[in-house]
């Protein structure tokens, strides 16, 4: 508006000084007046319409933004630059509670908050977070699944995204979608899948799932097992991947029927596995998809090599998953044990009825029923092991025995997975089998194994002793020798030899006869053997009168003073020798030689050099004990 004035000021200006005559200006001057006056005020009316209309659009607009903030569905909070909540709504506050978690001035002082969650249930790091990122990175952050231990102490998930506002005093807009209901339903059918997965995997029975060609989808780990194969080794691959054509051929026509007439299908079947032949009954069942058509075809399948079933009670239209606890010959069974630890079987599958000798009905009606067929001898063992089952909540598995109603005595395997329930319960998802017959033979073998390994353990023994002395003989030294020379090199210890002989004892023998020479030798030896006792010692006969003795981790002044000990020891036996050059007692001559190993040298260096020490103990007139140096 002032513009106007000054043009219109500066054309009145030019006017006058055109028109000089005086008369004119008066009326030019009035005129112009008349004429800024009409248009400023025309130009002020026309601003303030638009600053009134401009107010009212903005009013309107606000109230439109508050009904909208509050009404969404959503929790919705705006941030300023330092992430401080400026304005949230209702749903947003009745989730969060008043104060945000979320919050940067709370979060500044911790890396970890642990009512933060990330999607697998572990605590999210605050540079994780929506807000964090979107203020970081200057953009938009979408959909971060993220769960917060609310206000009120429940957890809640949601779907978290963040957005930057261009404008100078905001930071973040942050929106919360709850989805709790999606995230706890997926996490219900998450520990479905787990309890089928635990059945099939402790299954006492070989489990695969096949596509519609044949390609294997899944096994469990009995199937793995008795293949000897790992499974990822087996999934993907096909029946000729691993058995003959024949058994192929055999096992697929199978399959196709029961692919095309939509039911259960049992047969026999034998096939070459790693620990040579064996026979299964097999049950193949389609397994259908939404629209009622098969999508793959599932097998069960029981060795049966060392027991033919009469009967397979495993015929069903329909077979499923969840029908595999109906169909199996194996007992299944469901057993609950409540906090105050009386125990009770929740179900149990026809099949209990043959192994127990209990119809269902009585095993269900009869709690700790353990206590009635269990075998006394066995009962604290079982106990041991269902204790710990519980306090790990591990797999249960343990062998045991039973004496049914009709007083048999079977031997029992059983598998279970525990699970603890919501009321304090303890529940175990298991399979039970009879292994009377491998128990048996287990126990025979095992009797046979006992006498075999003591028959072996006197014949190793025999070996290594020398028949006369009865001390070890020469392979027994060897065979030490080495043992030693390896783990001393390792300790970085030494090692000591002693080497000696009777001195003059061919005219010992020659005097007193081979009998009293044998003698002399086996007094000589025993005498030895008892002075040298530490574990690791060793006296052997090296050969005719002739002895050795290890020293591990004795240095050689050990050394020394073992050969004298065994010098003492030998006079004392007082042994006459009349046809000795150096005592009328039996006397011996000794060498001594000790060494650090080191597997660059061999020990046979180390017993070379105390044959050395022999040889000049002898030559100094025997009846001593000489050192070897070099």
């Amino acid at each position: 508006m002032v513009l106007s004035f000054v043009v219109q000021a500066l054309i009145m200006v030019g006017l006058v000084n055109y028109l000089s005559d005086s008369y004119g200006k008066i009326w030019i001057y009035g005129l112009g007046l008349m004429i800024s006056i009409g248009f400023g005020l025309i130009m002020a009316n026309w601003i303030s319409r638009s600053y009134e209309s401009v107010e009212t659009a903005l009013k309107e607009s606000q109230e439109k933004y508050k009904v909208l903030f509050q009404i969404l569905p959503i929790g919705v909070s705006i941030t300023d630059k330092e992430a401080r909540i400026l304005e949230r709504n209702a749903i947003s506050e009745s989730w969060l509670g008043t104060q945000d978690i979320l919050e940067m001035e709370c979060l500044q002082q911790r890396e970890i908050n642990p009512n933060v969650l990330r999607a697998d249930g572990s605590p999210m790091p605050v540079a994780e977070y929506a807000c964090v990122r979107a203020l970081q990175r200057d953009h938009a952050v979408y959909d971060v699944e993220t769960g917060i231990v609310c206000a009120d102490g429940t957890l809640r998930w949601f779907s978290v995204s963040a957005s930057p506002i261009p404008l100078e005093q905001y930071g973040v807009v942050i929106v919360h979608a709850d989805i709790s209901d999606r995230k706890f339903a997926e996490q219900a059918m998450r520990r479905s899948e787990l309890k089928l997965q635990a059945f099939l995997d402790n299954a006492p029975t070989l489990i695969a799932i096949k596509d519609l060609e044949g390609k294997y989808l899944s096994v469990n780990q009995e199937f793995a097992y008795f293949m000897q194969v790992p499974e990822a080794d087996i999934l993907g691959k096909y029946d000729y991947d691993f058995f003959s054509a024949e058994a192929v051929k055999h096992i697929r026509r199978y399959e196709l029927q029961a692919i095309f007439e939509g039911f259960a299908i049992d047969f026999e079947q034998s096939l070459h596995l790693p620990d040579g032949m064996r026979t299964f009954w097999v049950t193949q069942f389609p397994i259908m998809d939404n629209q009622d058509k098969p999508c793959a075809i599932a097998s069960i399948s029981i060795d049966i090599t060392d027991r033919k079933y009469a009967e397979l009670a495993l015929k069903e239209s329909e077979a499923r998953f969840q029908k595999i606890a109906t169909i199996s010959p194996e007992a299944i069974y469901i057993l609950i044990r409540n906090p105050d630890g009386n125990t009770f079987f929740e179900y149990a599958s026809p099949a209990s009825e043959e192994l127990l000798g209990l119809s269902v009905e009585d095993l269900k009606r009869c709690p700790n029923l353990r206590h009635q067929i269990f075998h006394p001898n066995d009962l604290a063992g079982y106990e041991k092991v269902m204790g710990e089952s519980l306090k790990t909540m591990q797999i249960f598995h343990h062998e045991w025995r039973i004496v049914t109603p009709q007083g048999q005595i079977k031997w029992i395997k059983s598998q279970a997975m525990p699970e603890r329930r919501a009321n304090g319960d303890v529940a175990w998802y298991g399979f039970a089998i009879d292994i009377s017959d491998r128990k048996q033979s287990e126990i025979a073998l095992a009797h046979v194994e006992s006498d075999l390994k003591n028959a072996n353990q006197e014949l190793q023994r025999l070996v290594n002793l020398d028949g006369l002395t009865q001390i070890a003989n020469r392979r027994c030294f060897d065979e030490r020798i080495l043992y030693e020379w390896q783990r001393l090199h390792r300790e970085q210890q030494p090692l000591s030899l002693l080497m000696f002989d009777v001195d003059y004892f061919k005219r010992y023998n020659d005097h007193y006869g081979h009998q009293l020479g044998d003698e002399c030798l086996l007094r000589i030896a025993q005498a030895v053997d008892q002075l040298v006792c530490r574990p690791a010692d060793l006296v052997a006969r090296y050969g005719g009168e002739e002895f050795i003795v290890i020293l591990p981790n004795t240095n050689l002044e050990g050394a020394i003073a073992v050969a004298k000990n065994l010098h003492e020891a030998i006079a004392d036996l007082q042994i006459p020798h009349q046809d000795s050059d150096v005592s009328d007692m039996v006397t011996i001559s000794m060498g001594i030689a000790s060494d650090i190993p080191n597997l660059e040298r061999s020990p046979y260096v180390l017993i070379n050099q105390v044959d050395q020490a022999l040889y000049y103990a002898k030559q100094q007139g025997r009846n001593r004990s000489v050192i070897f140096t070099d």
